[in-house]
């Protein structure tokens, strides 16, 4: 987690990790200060999660794991839109 003066100071808003930063907020519908000091363990579980996707190349692999995603999601009484 980046702390409020580590935004300001070390990762501008020009910077190539404020710009990455910012595409995750867009992707999550979150602010880019939802990201900065300390976050719910929520939060970061979803940027673990993140993480953890982008180390998984194998397409079947991604697969499984959005099923698993989807078949938790409609315990929780998700419903898709699309």
């Amino acid at each position: 987690m980046l702390s409020s003066d580590e935004d300001e100071n070390s990762n501008p808003p020009g910077s190539q990790t404020y710009r990455r930063l910012r595409e995750i907020a867009d992707l999550l519908g979150k602010p880019v200060g939802a990201f900065l000091g300390s976050q719910p363990d929520e939060d970061i579980a979803l940027l673990e999660l993140l993480r953890l996707w982008g180390t998984i190349t194998d397409p079947v692999g991604r697969r499984r794991v959005l099923d698993l995603a989807r078949q938790e999601a409609k315990c929780s009484n998700y419903e898709d839109d699309s």
